[in-house]
């Protein structure tokens, strides 16, 4: 009787072979593919595996190159463009029949001998090649989740996202807040697993920031901002202050053609992103980092962004710099909710005298202090990358996390 999945498998993957070859469609061995990797870990994911957002810097981090990975996206953001994984496929499915979707996926890595599925689902192409893949390989099923596609945003609708979770032997959320709302939602277990942080790189014994940057208050924005109010919220709230600030970024904003004479006019100098040693020095030498963040007002499309996802940018400067950390928008967004919790600075909306006002309040001798003995204290450790992998992995096999090592980063039911 144990053997009846793995011949089911086996045959419903001869079927498809037929049929794909009836079709004229050669399943992947067939048509050059490395079909001679041995055993592979399957990577499915919206994009492109690259620095260039935050979802691909988190894995790259976890996993390095991703020498064991065959990827699978749906998406090109970035031109095709990925370093990460031994082979990489780009598969979508549109409004295909279920048949299909095993066709397609078998089309694509049929001739892989899949280990372990990790599944980091935004579309609904995510949800329909894992369960696809872990239907054809049996192999066992990993989902995180690192942005909400279904409670405040309804991308991915319930049922195959409940099949999703039903068939993953060990889910995991990248905030505490993802971590509650989906654990209420849909009455499974989740583990957490927040944006981590290259051991290399951890602060644990800080240091003031640089004395001449305090006094001119100088402060820093890093990392990418994606959406329209909140770009307009930070230029607005800037304006006219005399707070000035480097933003250092991958991409800027896609979706917009910055202006260096708006940007100017905020006090806002444009800088290139920086390798990573030159951004953590810079990190540690700034007097604070402003984080944008959600209103919950109008109608905001990352709302869903703003309400559950954590930024990886704010755990990469707590645990790197404890620098301390101005939120702009609600308080309850999981940024302004993380930054209070652990005491890493302020919250506030997109108001001028009330960020004037914070930046005052950071920038003194013991503030910079204690929020910046805060973040070595309770989160450099917490947040550490090492041996995350092997953590993940053996999380998988145990079906649950197999320790506490992110413990102290949870919200308490």
């Amino acid at each position: 009787m144990s053997f009846e999945p793995f011949e089911a498998r086996r045959r419903l993957r001869e079927r498809l072979e037929q049929a794909l070859a009836a079709a004229g469609r050669p399943a992947a061995a067939e048509r050059g593919r490395p079909s001679t990797l041995g055993q592979v870990d399957l990577l499915v994911a919206r994009c492109e595996v690259s620095d260039r957002h935050g979802t691909g810097v988190l894995l790259r981090r976890v996993f390095g190159e991703g020498r064991e990975f065959v990827t699978v996206r749906s998406k090109d953001f970035y031109g095709g463009e990925q370093e990460f994984g031994a082979a990489r496929f780009k598969v979508a499915h549109g409004g295909a029949a279920r048949g299909t979707i095993y066709a397609n996926v078998l089309s694509a890595i049929g001739g892989l001998e899949v280990r372990r599925i990790l599944c980091v689902p935004y579309d609904q192409d995510e949800v329909r090649t894992a369960l696809a893949a872990q239907d054809l390989f049996g192999a066992p099923l990993c989902t995180w989740v690192m942005d909400d596609q279904n409670i405040e945003d309804q991308g991915i609708p319930d049922a195959p996202l409940r099949e999703l979770f039903a068939r993953s032997s060990l889910r995991l959320a990248i905030s505490s807040e993802l971590q509650r709302a989906y654990r209420r939602k849909f009455g499974v277990g989740f583990g957490l697993a927040p944006p981590a942080v290259p051991a290399v790189h951890l602060q644990l014994h800080p240091g003031p920031p640089d004395p001449a940057r305090l006094a001119a208050r100088r402060g820093l924005v890093f990392g990418n901002i994606w959406g329209e109010a909140w770009f307009e919220g930070l230029l607005g709230a800037l304006d006219g202050t005399g707070i000035e600030v480097d933003w250092h970024h991958g991409g800027g904003t896609p979706w917009r053609v910055l202006d260096p004479a708006r940007l100017a006019r905020s006090g806002i100098t444009n800088r290139a992103f920086l390798p990573e040693p030159e951004l953590v020095a810079t990190l540690r030498a700034s007097p604070f980092v402003l984080i944008p963040s959600g209103t919950f007002e109008g109608d905001d499309p990352h709302r869903f962004i703003a309400r559950l996802s954590l930024p990886s940018r704010l755990a990469y400067a707590a645990a790197t710099a404890g620098t301390p950390v101005i939120v702009l928008g609600h308080p309850d967004t999981a940024a302004a909710r993380f930054v209070t919790r652990h005491g890493l600075g302020r919250v506030v909306p997109y108001r001028r005298a009330e960020l004037a006002a914070a930046v005052e309040a950071l920038c003194t001798p013991e503030a910079q202090a204690l929020h910046r003995a805060a973040a070595a204290a309770a989160l450099a450790p917490a947040l550490s990358a090492r041996d995350m992998e092997a953590w993940l992995w053996r999380s998988l096999e145990a079906g649950q996390p197999v320790d506490d090592r992110f413990a102290t980063l949870e919200q308490p039911e």
